[in-house]
């Protein structure tokens, strides 16, 4: 257990404290795509009432955007603060923040005000609309993360006013200066500060190109954007552009260490990478074929049918192999660029834990985007994906250790999501957590019995220097 909090408190920052401004950075980044509005919350008054819809949806979005900038400013403060970090959060933080959620607020409260004339009846859009005090506003998802990120941002910058805390986050134990000053380094530094921020910005962006001009000029869906070839072909576009973006801010170097890391395996390491998650997913479908099978021997044999092998072992939709190429983006970047760099300065097992937390922010815009999720809902599901992607990414990097390649890993990774989306056998509670196990002691079987050995960093154990701080990302 001693180890265990050692190596816990290795990957936190040397300030506990900055945990704060990371917490309110989530807080800001995921709640954009939470429901601000109250469900009782809609359209009662005609044809008039629509039109005061459209036009509010602009606006609205754009605040958004300035709450979703106020996030991605979060992170960018966490890794260069500047001669001025206190003034840096109030003008590209709080500031934008504030004003995004006050004026979804207000324009919230505008629509539900009560009509004064008949008249004005057909200008409120407000269906059974009800006075909510704060507190109700604030049990909103989206103003909730808001609230709580902005909060948290405001009393970690109180403790830099009173030079209690510092920026920017730093290890414990972390290597030179010296040693993090290479242009390399400062631009993977920039990948990763993207990755978990402004990339979200390339689908926008597409999505505006593809759909956008047909939705402004004339107010409809263009006809191709509603067929199933788009819906598909839009990740993979998405995937392409993004990955073109990171290569270009990479830079020559960290571009060298990328293709260095694409060769072809021997056929057996990719069929391994392949087995993992193939191996996972058959014994889970296997498990809830026997327990039917030993139910239907118990208590309906004769008189119900007999369960169906077939129905446990349905073949995945052969569109989901597009997945294999966002799969294989992601590798590139996580195992093949940052999983070097940041094993070197920081060993293996701490090293791997820092790419999965990176790893893990980067999902956080998808996973709750246009979501119905309540407050605890949303924790869950920022949980969950923070507990998948360590464990899961234990076993990533064992392969891309192991094989000096990403293309087993993207293979395991890819058909991870061909079969989760697929849905490999019938759906039963605890389902993703036993899963979760299953890839958790695979890992621990990998690295106890199969162990992987690399580079180290600048920085031994036991060395006597006292470092200065790092950069964490």
């Amino acid at each position: 257990m001693k180890r265990l909090a050692k190596f816990i408190r290795s990957v936190i920052p040397a300030d506990p404290a900055q945990l704060l401004i990371l917490a309110g950075a989530i807080c800001l980044t995921v709640s954009p795509h939470l429901r601000f509005l109250p469900f009782e919350f809609g359209p009662a008054g005609g044809r008039h009432a629509e039109l005061s819809i459209e036009q509010a949806v602009p606006l609205t979005i754009a605040l958004c955007l300035l709450v979703m900038f106020a996030g991605m400013a979060a992170y960018f403060v966490c890794f260069w603060p500047g001669s001025h970090a206190v003034h840096r959060i109030l003008l590209s933080i709080l500031a934008p923040g504030i004003a995004g959620s006050g004026l979804i607020l207000a324009q919230i409260f505008w629509f539900a005000r009560p009509a004064t004339s008949i008249l004005q009846s057909t200008h409120h859009i407000a269906q059974n609309a009800k006075s909510l005090d704060w507190a109700g506003w604030v049990s909103l998802p989206g103003f909730f993360f808001c609230f709580a990120g902005l909060v948290l941002v405001a009393a970690y910058t109180a403790r830099l006013t009173f030079g209690i805390a510092r920026l920017p986050l730093s290890l414990p134990d972390s290597p030179p200066r010296e040693a993090t000053d290479s242009d390399a380094w400062c631009r993977l530094q920039w990948v990763v500060w993207v990755l978990i921020g402004p990339l979200i910005l390339v689908s926008v962006v597409l999505g505006f190109l593809t759909i956008g001009p047909s939705l402004v000029f004339w107010s409809r869906m263009p006809v191709y954007a509603q067929s199933i070839w788009f819906n598909r072909l839009s990740t993979v576009a998405e995937a392409a552009a993004a990955l073109g973006v990171l290569l270009w801010i990479m830079g020559k170097e960290n571009r060298q260490v990328i293709w260095g890391v694409t060769r072809l395996p021997e056929p057996r390491h990719a069929a391994l990478g392949l087995s993992f998650p193939i191996g996972i997913a058959g014994l889970l479908a296997a498990g809830q074929y026997l327990l039917a099978r030993a139910q239907w021997a118990a208590q309906g044999f004769g008189r119900e049918v007999r369960p169906d092998l077939g129905s446990f072992f349905n073949l995945p939709d052969p569109w989901l192999c597009l997945l294999i190429l966002p799969a294989f983006f992601e590798e590139l970047i996580f195992r093949g660029l940052l999983q070097r760099h940041f094993v070197k300065r920081y060993s293996i097992h701490r090293g791997i834990v820092l790419v999965g937390i990176v790893w893990a922010a980067f999902h956080f815009h998808s996973d709750v985007s246009f979501s119905r999720a309540t407050i605890i809902g949303t924790l869950t599901i920022l949980g969950s994906r923070v507990a998948m992607c360590l464990v899961i990414n234990y076993v990533l990097a064992w392969l891309t250790l192991r094989f000096s390649s990403v293309i087993p890993a993207a293979l395991a990774h890819a058909f991870y999501n061909i079969l989760v989306f697929s849905e490999l056998g019938p759906l039963f509670p605890g389902k993703n957590a036993l899963r979760l196990v299953l890839w958790a002691i695979l890992a621990w079987v990998l690295f106890r019995y199969w162990p992987v050995h690399t580079e180290q960093g600048p920085v031994q154990e036991g060395a006597s220097a006292t470092p200065s701080p790092e950069l964490v990302i």
